[in-house]
């Protein structure tokens, strides 16, 4: 009785990664959707109630810190699968030779600058 093959576990690892990458868009738009849903909070546009504000700012906050500690989950996941994929296909590959893996990549910067600058956002106003 034999293990997984090769090939199987290549394909399942680059599934698996494409998988991630989705999801992190996936969060982006969530976070985007409850954001708006946020700031949509305010009875009177440019004077939201204290209340109101103080709540806003808090559910943001902590939205905005849970998405920074996930993306940087996900990216860690998701450098060491392509690892493993590219040790499975080996040096020479034709997919993942001469790729770079970094866990705080341009598009992991990039998604957590979003984020970050949706925390000032929120303590800005």
């Amino acid at each position: 009785m034999g293990g997984i093959s090769k090939d199987t576990q290549f394909a399942e690892l680059m599934n698996q990664v494409r998988h991630l990458g989705t999801v992190r868009f996936t969060m982006l738009a969530v976070f985007g959707a409850l954001t708006v849903g946020l700031f949509a909070l305010s009875p009177a546009p440019g004077q939201p109630s204290p209340e109101v504000l103080a709540y806003s700012r808090s559910v943001g906050t902590a939205l905005a810190v849970v998405l920074i500690i996930l993306e940087a989950l996900l990216s860690g996941q998701q450098v060491a699968l392509s690892e493993r994929a590219s040790a499975l296909e080996g040096p020479d590959g034709p997919i993942l030779k001469g790729k770079p893996y970094r866990q705080f990549g341009p598009v992991t910067i990039a998604s957590v600058g979003i984020y970050v600058a949706f925390l000032v956002l929120w303590w800005s106003i």
